[in-house]
């Protein structure tokens, strides 16, 4: 049966998509790192914020023989150790956080927020 004119179907009705907010994206923080070694030739940190890649970050030594760096670190928590003269690897020991690794030593931990 056809309509009069000017009759017409109601448009479709569209419904209101309801979106949920996607979270803040995590926001880096700087993250300095420090370890005194006055006769060390080279410092760098490894750990799993670089796939334990030894050469990936090394550190500075100022003149007291202290060698920082200043990492850009999401929310989370990292392992890592310093890597001295490219292969000596040691635990952060002005950091008391660690945990066991499988290796049979401790790898140091550090907890972003």
């Amino acid at each position: 049966m056809a309509g009069k004119k000017g009759d017409r179907k109601s448009p479709a009705k569209t419904l209101a998509k309801t979106t949920k907010e996607k979270p803040a994206p995590s926001k880096s923080k700087s993250i300095s790192f420090y370890f005194h070694a006055p006769d060390a030739r080279s410092v760098t940190i490894a750990g799993s914020f670089n796939n334990w890649d030894g050469q990936a970050n090394p550190l500075t030594r100022n003149p007291e023989g202290t060698w920082t760096v200043t990492l850009s670190l999401k929310p989370g928590s990292y392992h890592y150790k310093f890597v001295i003269n490219g292969d000596q690897w040691q635990e952060d020991p002005g950091n008391p956080n660690r945990l066991p690794n499988d290796q049979g030593d401790f790898n140091s931990v550090c907890e972003v927020s």
